[in-house]
């Protein structure tokens, strides 16, 4: 069992079934980069249209997300987080047995339940971890997704690669089954206290007024923007580049997601430092031009896998500090709520990043999906000159906390 004495999850186990559970969730998603190639001429469709296949799943990742957390605040986080890993599983699986491209969509449709992760876990950092640590707490516990990039995709491609692309949802649908077991075996049962009464809308009411919020919304939609755009055909533009195979291709992947785990652990402790709030702009406009370099240019291979390695490092450390500020804005009483805010804008940018990918990719081949990085990067880094200040994170925080006195 996760707990200490005291009934509460001692830091690190509750980090480390943070951490394995993201890395679950993300694979969701992630793992449709490097099998893209097969499922485009299994399912008789062009890649560009394969790659819609990572839309449905973060577009009901949206709503499941953004419900998740205040209705854990209601039920409880176990019940909550069971409901949506277990529907998860039932997804991918339905996607390895998929007869057509519009099964599959379904399927992937269906896996958007996972959204009840992220949520979930962040409400539990916040339930457990104090707010000087809760930077850290959350970088370590958001490196899940890094390995998720690194190792996960790696795996799902090799799999891929010597037994076919639908063995890969397989695996990934017994993954999440284990995931299902941990959390109703080691997660503690039993409900927030001291939340905010009333309904789910009227939770999320004050929160949404808040103009700081739907700054940092923006700049995150379009961190999440880039970094999706990139993850989405990556793997497919290394393949059609520079002729690799699936498993071949497996390792750049790996590569670049290592910059997801260094950047996820660094914002989180970026994030509890007085150079907090340009994390989410700097990183998305770096990240924005070297997408593209990397898609605009086309350079050597090596110098590919380095800038998609530098690429995803300064994309992910945003995402992470974007997680702390809502955590210090929802305070001790809207725990579970605030975390529902990300859903808007990063489900959106996660689902828009393939969709407008597939759509640059047709018409004006890999340079547009360069392009759309760069325009990302470069609307977060005006919102930031413009709009991001700590006096504005301190005065959001301090106004919820007067609404919930």
């Amino acid at each position: 069992m996760l707990a200490r004495s005291g009934g509460a999850p001692a830091f690190t186990p509750l980090v480390l079934l943070a951490a394995a559970s993201l890395f679950t969730a993300l694979l969701t998603i992630l793992m449709i980069g490097p099998l893209l190639v097969d499922m485009a001429e299994d399912l008789g469709v062009t890649i560009a249209v394969a790659g819609q296949l990572n839309a449905p799943t973060p577009f009901v990742w949206l709503f499941v997300a953004t419900l998740a957390g205040t209705l854990s605040d209601k039920y409880g986080r176990k019940p909550v987080l069971l409901v949506g890993i277990g529907g998860a599983a039932i997804g991918l699986m339905g996607t390895g047995l998929s007869w057509d491209f519009s099964s599959a969509l379904v399927f992937r449709a269906i896996t958007g339940l996972m959204g009840a992760v992220p949520p979930c876990f962040l409400a539990l950092m916040s339930d457990y971890v104090p707010a000087e640590r809760r930077g850290r707490a959350i970088g370590l516990m958001s490196t899940g997704m890094g390995f998720a990039g690194v190792v996960g995709v790696a795996v799902m491609a090799i799999v891929g690669d010597a037994f076919g692309w639908r063995w890969s949802f397989h695996l990934a649908a017994g993954l999440t089954a284990a995931m299902w077991l941990l959390i109703f075996v080691l997660l503690p049962t039993g409900k927030p206290s001291n939340v905010v009464p009333g309904t789910i809308l009227s939770r999320f009411i004050p929160l949404f007024k808040l103009s700081f919020v739907w700054d940092l919304s923006i700049t995150n939609f379009c961190n999440r923007l880039a970094f999706f755009a990139f993850n989405t055909y990556f793997a497919a533009y290394l393949i059609e580049q520079y002729g690799l195979s699936t498993s071949q291709a497996a390792l750049p992947v790996a590569v670049s997601g290592i910059g997801v785990i260094v950047a996820s652990a660094g914002g989180g402790y970026l994030a509890d430092t007085k150079y907090r709030i340009w994390v989410m702009p700097a990183g998305t406009a770096i990240g924005g031009l070297l997408g593209l370099a990397l898609f605009g240019v086309g350079p050597h291979l090596v110098i590919t896998v380095a800038l998609g390695l530098l690429l995803t490092t300064a994309t992910s450390a945003p995402f992470t500090a974007f997680l702390t500020f809502l955590s210090i804005i929802g305070g001790p009483r809207r725990r579970g709520t605030v975390q529902g805010i990300p859903a808007l804008s990063n489900q959106t940018g996660t689902t828009l990043g393939p969709v407008l990918g597939g759509v640059a990719l047709a018409v004006w081949g890999y340079g547009g999906i360069g392009v759309i990085c760069g325009v990302a990067g470069g609307v977060a880094l005006l919102v930031g000159a413009l709009r991001l200040r700590e006096s504005r994170l301190q005065e959001a925080a301090d106004r919820i906390a007067r609404l919930d006195d």
